[in-house]
């Protein structure tokens, strides 16, 4: 089937350019600074819409004709908080917090004590938190008064299931408690202030100590209240810094203990335990009680649940002397119950909230009527995904993509990753038909396959071959080497070793300049093993973006599209995870990279990139030796 090259400006999200029946054979699909290209099938047009927007004229409107690519597939529209990023990452999961206050003199909600997401808290460089967290703002005049918190649906996994539980996130506090209460930061229980036999845990700050404490049970305590109370942070919380709080539960078959950390260092390990974790009926309360008591005045940033059958859910906090004190977001993944970034629209009580199923789109183009604030937004690039171990409850329930929220309802709002701002989807429309959206999954991967070969470079190391196992099996001793396996450089790879091979040479030296401008010696074992590795890459990549392909063309369903993944194998997944952003919406990326921005698995690595993430590579040269 013939292409087409269509050209997409970044600043505005519409088409540019298309260049009609386009030989892609010889075509290396690399974004400048303008334009994000996107090779499609000759069958898929780009999408024209009429839109009211602002001329720029005095503020004024007028209905305007507007061309976007073929693959925006939906169009959400509600109400929008804050401004999203073009071309961003946005979710939508099925996890929605919600905002309780009852601080209501003479009957009239007190919404000054609502928590707000607020910007630049003792933000520092190499860390997470403060550019955007959420600020508690207590209780009235600090008396023990019910105000606000947030509380998210409780999720009724039988204790059985949870004997791996991990709590971590980040706290600040301006100034000292006062005394009249012990502030509640998070817990799991139905009343902050009455023992019941639905306690699970509560993080509360224990004036009498000036410490923080852990309050827990398992669940072969039969009373109410908590069966243990253990310190969880040193004596003297110091002021205007961001502490880092985490504690894990583990039960791991003949007995049961929890750890608390603080800023890295292990407080406390209780023994003796006996069971899982209690997970009884109860929800999750942050800033306070379930019913706003024993309000928290401090901020948070970037808390993450997670549990499980498997000690993976633990996020690496094994119960040691110390624990890894995140440098980046703490994604979620298939072990997450969920995870809250409080990086919502500024000076608004709205926070994203993420869970292991979700639906992933990126950000075309959106627009806002002045007249009655109601906004459109177009996204393409959807994926469904439903990871989650903890079965069903946890389900997204979304078969086809976003959909309106419900009052009540269980699906959230639609945040985007970096900008944090949020769209209230009023209601959905699909853009696009089952044959139109194979079309395009189909076109990105081919998409996709002309970037790994052309604009990323396979590469290896000494002690990591990476790309190339046979390279660096002994036949190789030049440290790194990086090598853009275009269609030209292949050619000109096999014609030398067409050479070695007719010749008989059994001793030579060829010299190959990489791609990071760098001239190596190759024996001719050397060429052999590089060839070899080469025309393997090649191979596997075409056989997984046709089996792909395949899976894609014999979906019956929309909703089963969306959930195909793409390139799972780690060779390519690694370059294409490294492209999450502007480049993100021309290729085919996996869902577990787009909402990580890495290929890892969330639970197991929560602090840094991993190594070996493959950039995108600058031109190199091949040049044939001579023997």
């Amino acid at each position: 089937m013939a292409k087409n090259l269509i050209l997409v400006d970044k600043n505005t999200g519409t088409v540019a350019q298309t260049i009609y029946s386009f030989d892609d054979r010889t075509y290396q699909p690399q974004s400048d600074v303008s334009y994000v290209p996107y090779i499609m099938d000759d069958s898929l047009s780009p999408i024209v819409i009429t839109e009211v927007t602002t001329t720029g004229v005095g503020g004024l409107t007028a209905s305007q004709t507007l061309t976007l690519p073929p693959i925006t597939e939906q169009k959400l529209t509600g109400t929008v908080y804050g401004e999203f990023d073009r071309g961003e990452l946005l979710f939508q999961s099925s996890i929605h917090p919600t905002l309780i206050n009852n601080y209501a003199p003479g009957g009239v909600t007190a919404t000054a004590y609502n928590p707000l997401v607020v910007t630049g808290v003792c933000v520092s460089s190499g860390t997470i938190v403060g550019e955007k967290c959420a600020q508690f703002m207590g209780s009235y005049l600090d008396t023990d008064t019910q105000a606000a918190c947030l509380r998210i649906s409780d999720y009724a996994f039988p204790g059985s299931s949870m004997p791996y539980f991990m709590a971590s996130g980040f706290m600040y506090l301006s100034s000292t408690p006062s005394g009249a209460y012990d502030p509640i930061v998070f817990a799991k229980t139905t009343s902050g202030t009455a023992g019941t036999v639905n306690d699970c845990f509560q993080f509360e700050y224990d004036n009498s100590a000036t410490r923080m404490l852990l309050m827990v049970s398992s669940d072969s305590y039969a009373s109410t209240g908590y069966e243990y109370t253990i310190n969880a942070s040193p004596t003297g919380v110091s002021l205007d810094h961001w502490h880092h709080f985490a504690f894990a539960y583990s039960n791991q078959g003949n007995s049961a203990c929890v750890s608390t950390y603080w800023n890295g260092t292990r407080i406390t390990k209780q023994t003796g335990l006996s069971g899982n974790i209690r997970f009884k009926s109860s929800p999750y309360s942050i800033g306070g009680g379930p019913h706003g008591d024993k309000p928290f005045k401090g901020y948070m940033d970037d808390l993450v649940v997670s549990g499980g059958t498997s000690s993976t859910a633990l996020r690496g906090i094994q119960h040691g002397t110390t624990c890894t004190i995140p440098t980046e977001s703490q994604s979620s993944g298939e072990y997450t119950i969920f995870h809250i970034s409080f990086h919502g629209p500024e000076g608004t009580s709205i926070f994203p909230v993420s869970g292991p199923s979700k639906v992933i789109s990126t950000h075309i183009f959106d627009t806002t009527d002045p007249d009655t604030e109601i906004s459109n937004l177009y996204v393409g690039s959807i994926d469904v995904v439903q990871n989650s171990v903890h079965g069903t409850s946890l389900a997204v329930g979304i078969s086809s993509g976003h959909v309106s929220y419900v009052n009540g309802g269980s699906y959230g709002y639609v945040f985007g990753y970096e900008s944090g701002a949020c769209i209230v989807p009023t209601s959905v429309q699909q853009l696009l038909n089952i044959n139109t959206v194979k079309a395009v999954k189909t076109s990105l991967m081919d998409n996709t396959q002309l970037y790994l070969l052309g604009s990323t470079a396979m590469r290896g190391t000494t002690g990591s071959s990476g790309d190339f196992p046979r390279l660096y099996s002994g036949a190789f001793t030049g440290g790194n080497f990086t090598f853009k396996p275009t269609k030209q450089k292949i050619e000109d790879l096999r014609t030398l070793y067409d050479g070695i091979i007719l010749s008989g040479q059994t001793v030579g030296t060829y010299n190959i300049v990489s791609d990071d401008g760098i001239s190596y010696a190759f024996s001719v074992r050397g060429i052999t093993s590089l060839y070899a590795d080469v025309t393997n890459y090649y191979t596997r990549l075409y056989q997984d973006t046709s089996a792909v392909q395949a899976t894609v063309s014999g979906s019956s369903t929309i909703s089963a599209i969306r959930t195909v993944q793409g390139l799972t194998r780690d060779s390519f997944v690694q370059k294409l995870s490294a492209q999450v952003g502007a480049n993100s919406p021309a290729l085919t990326i996996t869902a577990v990279s787009k909402t990580t921005k890495k290929y890892v698995v969330p639970e197991n690595v929560n602090t840094v990139n991993p190594s070996g993430v493959i950039p995108i590579e600058g031109d190199g040269a091949f040049t044939e030796g001579k023997g």
